[in-house]
């Protein structure tokens, strides 16, 4: 469910071969070392290409498909602000209704949080994937009132409105909003108002216990050799990111974005504008989607992540191309993929050349590689952070992180790709090749050496 990263306007358009396209996705799983991998290309409203590559179960050697069922993780939440905005255009719901006069079982310190600020991540409310611990939330079934009672126990990370705080939480409340404005399950509420409108057959709940055809297995890397995952219950993403589907399917959703009939134009519309704080600065995020400009192109995007599926999903609407990849092990990088892509259609939304550039800093190129080896160790010094980023990290997500880090074995070499200065901070960027795949990372550092951004295998811009 954790996720992030961004890409693109149409300069000339490129010809491309499937069977080129087929060559470097081949090329890229041998890179990044991954099991499965499925891929749509949506060109001028029309589908112009599916396939699947390696295989969605090692065990039996079933081979990756279109047809393929991969967890989808937060890409999840692009359905879940659709159902909301249909709520809304029936008068069922307001985006500004305060979420304890829906919830009246919410603490009332929370009166001031409204189902925009849900959408938009800007609630400041904790988030469970951090209060859990992230494989027991997954593997379990907890109910509302068991995940409530804890949360309540958790402060406030930032005051409402004040800034953009990525939190599942919010869109899992989001869920319980839906189901409490509709009178339906969200499961059912999402097949009348979405996937049944959509022809999505194949799109539905993530339960470990229901037989789903063509469902691949979730991988975690250790060292060279992958281990499975059980599928996550549907109660622990819930609408924030438990959602399984096919590229076939998700093609018909990204054709759908901004123009179906689900959703009046207005709704698109503000669906599509990113969200804002409470000094009216616009963040990067709107209702379930990422909006960002690379190389002037615009992009509207959703990452996912369940532990062992990764995934990434763009649209970009002034070139009309959409692609959306699908993959079931840790390590592996969709946005990258995608880039790749696309870079086929449009050439400015390529992946840039990856040119290493003189390391005149080896000393935080050294900060780095400790930061990465300690975290790997599960040995990590929350006083190389800034206190915001202490918060946010300790003690689950670089949990989280140290167990797919040590997945991937020693660091055999680092290579500086970037540099870049944005008024007092200083971010680098680093190809990391690890024993058995390798990674892009940026580390974004304070002027007294604190570590204030940390991103792993996030497509570079």
């Amino acid at each position: 469910m954790k996720n992030l990263a961004l890409l693109f306007l149409a300069a000339a358009c490129v010809c491309c071969s499937a069977d080129k396209i087929d060559d470097l996705v081949r090329a890229e799983m041998k890179r990044q070392n991954t099991p499965a991998v499925s891929i749509a290309v949506i060109r001028h409203g029309k589908l112009e290409k599916t396939a699947g590559y390696g295989f969605a179960n090692l065990e039996t050697k079933t081979a990756a498909t279109a047809d393929t069922v991969y967890e989808i993780g937060s890409i999840t939440k692009q359905f879940t602000a659709a159902l909301i905005m249909t709520l809304v255009e029936a008068n069922q719901l307001k985006l500004d209704d305060p979420i304890t006069q829906i919830l009246p079982q919410l603490p009332s310190e929370w009166s001031g949080i409204t189902v925009r600020h849900l959408l938009t991540h800007t609630s400041g409310l904790p988030d469970y994937t951090e209060a859990f611990d992230f494989e027991q939330l997954a593997r379990n079934d907890y109910t509302f009132q068991q995940i409530l009672d804890v949360m309540k126990t958790k402060p406030m990370k930032a005051k409402t409105g004040e800034k953009f705080e990525y939190c599942n939480f919010g869109y899992y409340l989001l869920g319980r909003i839906i189901e409490k404005a509709c009178g339906k399950s969200y499961w059912d509420y999402l097949s009348e108002k979405i996937t049944k409108p959509l022809g999505m057959n194949h799109t539905c709940a993530s339960e470990p216990h229901k037989i789903i055809e063509n469902r691949a297995r979730g991988y975690v890397l250790h060292g060279k050799t992958f281990e499975n995952r059980d599928p996550i219950t549907s109660s622990s993403g819930f609408s924030a990111g438990s959602i399984v589907s096919t590229v076939k399917d998700m093609a018909k959703w990204q054709m759908a974005l901004g123009r179906s009939s689900i959703l009046s134009k207005t709704s698109w519309t503000q669906m599509l504008t990113p969200g804002t704080t409470n000094d009216g600065k616009p963040t990067i995020y709107s209702f379930g989607l990422v909006i960002t400009k690379v190389n002037g192109h615009t992009a509207y995007m959703h990452s996912g992540g369940t532990v062992a599926f990764v995934t990434h999903a763009v649209c970009f609407p002034d070139d009309d191309l959409s692609v959306v990849v699908l993959t079931n092990s840790n390590n592996s990088n969709p946005n990258r993929i995608s880039r790749i892509i696309a870079g086929e259609y449009v050439k400015p939304l390529g992946l840039p050349e990856e040119k290493p550039i003189e390391d005149k800093e080896p000393n935080v190129t050294a900060l780095f590689r400790k930061a990465i080896e300690d975290i790997a160790a599960k040995r990590a010094d929350p006083n190389m952070y800034t206190e915001e980023m202490r918060k946010a990290l300790f003690p689950d997500l670089i949990k989280n992180a140290g167990e797919q880090f040590s997945s991937l074995g020693a660091i055999k070499k680092i290579t500086l790709i970037g540099k870049e200065t944005k008024g007092a901070l200083r971010t680098y960027k680093y190809k990391v090749e690890f024993a058995s795949a390798s990674l892009d990372f940026s580390i974004t550092l304070t002027p007294d050496g604190k570590i204030a951004g940390l991103l792993a295998g996030s497509a570079r811009p």
